[in-house]
């Protein structure tokens, strides 16, 4: 009797399994032996499940280091690249095994008081021409007039901000 039932409850497991567990069927355990062979069981797979996760987060921490390893190699041959074009005063340069080249970044308008951009502009009739007629001040229309217009004098309420360099490597095919 023992060994139908086990017979049956591997054939329902087989089913469970096949259909990634969506479908479980009803487990008549009947007999204390079978009951007990479950218990047994649930003990295994729950001390297998925690020493399938500890081995996980093991591999997972490997699988990053192995990673970060690549990230940190990588940004150091870059940064190589960086000082070989600072060292020669040059901005790209191209090789066999492709091109690399850095510029600064982009210099931004940083509107620091909405009150006092309104006011300068209204003093100079500018409104329109740096969008602080909606009370959002447009802060590329405010670069393009410090850069060409205004020689690089800043509006009051504005202050300029410098982005981060940009380093490009184009490799070979």
């Amino acid at each position: 009797m023992i060994e139908q039932d086990l017979a049956k409850y591997e054939e329902a497991y087989e089913l469970f399994e096949q259909t990634d567990g969506e479908d479980v069927p009803e487990l008549f355990i009947q007999e204390k032996q079978h009951a007990e062979e479950t218990l047994r069981l649930n003990k295994y797979w729950k001390d297998e499940l925690e020493k399938r996760k500890a081995h996980a987060a093991e591999e997972t921490l490997l699988i990053k280091r192995y990673v970060k390893q690549a990230e940190d190699k990588l940004k150091w041959h870059r940064e190589g690249l960086r000082y070989y074009l600072t060292a020669n005063k040059i901005q790209k340069e191209k090789l066999i095994y492709g091109s690399f080249s850095r510029r600064d970044g982009n210099v931004k308008a940083v509107v620091t008081d909405p009150t006092a951009l309104l006011n300068w502009a209204r003093e100079r009739g500018l409104e329109n021409m740096i969008g602080v007629e909606s009370w959002t001040p447009d802060t590329k229309k405010i670069m393009a007039l410090i850069e060409d217009d205004w020689e690089g004098a800043l509006p009051d309420g504005v202050d300029t901000e410098q982005g981060a360099e940009i380093m490009t490597v184009t490799l070979a095919k």
